[in-house]
């Protein structure tokens, strides 16, 4: 949903089904479920010479506690993750990790700034008018030890 009303945003981008299936690499049935629930929740709106139009600047999910819907939110970005380390091209991503012995107690911290640090890439890397595509930041943060 939110890669789908990422591209929408792009200016000249096609709004059709079958055009937004080809670009994010997914099923056409995907794309048309999608936009319709997105018009359901009054995230998109349509009209015949505008296309798909968000209804709201952005989005935000509550990232208070996990649920179904996020948890696979999160697995499927991390599998698109996969797929672009394993297929795209070094110089049109970046893939990296970081090891840091600390306290549980730092989570909530961490947690804040990664927030910080996503908002402040989006307010100064976001164009509509000159995008080519959409891009995912995703990062985690997880105890790796037992």
């Amino acid at each position: 949903n939110l890669a789908i009303l990422s591209l929408i945003k792009i200016k000249n981008e096609s709004h059709q089904p079958e055009a937004l299936a080809k670009r994010l690499g997914i099923h056409v049935e995907q794309v048309r479920d999608s936009l319709e629930r997105m018009k359901r929740l009054d995230l998109i709106t349509w009209s015949e010479s505008d296309g798909y139009r968000a209804s709201h600047q952005g989005v935000r999910i509550n990232n208070k506690n996990s649920s179904r819907g996020g948890i696979q939110f999160n697995l499927q970005v991390l599998e698109k993750c996969k797929i672009a380390i394993l297929e795209q091209k070094f110089d049109e991503r970046v893939a990296s990790a970081i090891f840091i012995p600390a306290k549980a107690a730092i989570v909530a911290q961490v947690r804040k700034e990664i927030t910080d640090f996503r908002r402040q890439l989006a307010k100064k890397y976001c164009d509509v008018d000159t995008a080519e595509g959409v891009y995912c930041l995703s990062a985690q943060f997880f105890k790796l030890t037992t």
